[in-house]
């Protein structure tokens, strides 16, 4: 469970990956009259706060909710408080700390704007039903510490909570060699869509 749940994340982690979200995946997403969007393993919030972020800062008119999952419940407790270290924020520009973040004693306290439109819960990837209709799904940096074996059965659930044309979004360590056996297909690095 400890290596599992080793809680390293920080806003924005690998920028360049988030700039493709943000100018190949999200115009798509946003066209739709409403969308869902699911951070599985979450950790302490900073990947389902980052996406609240950019929604509101690029597609402010853009109707979605959501999701973001975890296993380890004192994470999720973390999440929710939404108060993070100077370091977690290193790769957020300046203008977005001023405008989302209050400093409280050297700690940066999210805005409750941002905190309302993440909804938190507990979710074992191994064990618990999985959400449907999901337009987007985040999950980075966790499947590298399972089985081959439960990575394909994750991948093929993840493929089953997608829509059509929906988007999975994985780590940097994590790319899939065959996605057409999830009936995906790859759509940018680290990106893979649900083909139909």
């Amino acid at each position: 469970m400890d290596r599992l749940t080793i809680n390293v994340s920080e806003f924005y982690r690998n920028p360049k990956r988030w700039e493709v979200l943000q100018t190949k995946v999200m115009p798509a997403l946003v066209k739709k009259p409403s969308f869902t969007i699911w951070s599985a393993a979450c950790s302490t919030g900073e990947e389902p706060y980052s996406l609240a972020i950019m929604l509101s800062e690029h597609f402010p008119r853009a109707s979605y909710r959501i999701m973001a999952t975890d296993i380890d419940e004192a994470a999720l407790s973390k999440a929710k408080q939404g108060i993070y270290q100077k370091q977690a924020l290193k790769e957020l520009p300046a203008k977005s700390i001023q405008k989302y973040f209050t400093n409280q004693h050297g700690l940066y306290h999210l805005s409750p704007n941002i905190k309302e439109q993440v909804t938190f819960r507990k979710h074992n990837l191994l064990a618990d039903t999985y959400p449907n209709n999901v337009d987007l799904i985040i999950c980075r940096n966790v499947l590298i510490y399972f089985t081959d074996e439960a990575k394909e059965s994750v991948y093929q659930r993840f493929s089953e909570s997608l829509n059509t044309n929906g988007v999975l979004f994985v780590g940097s360590t994590e790319q899939i060699f065959h996605p057409e056996k999830y009936q995906l297909r790859l759509l940018d690095t680290f990106f893979y869509q649900k083909m139909e």
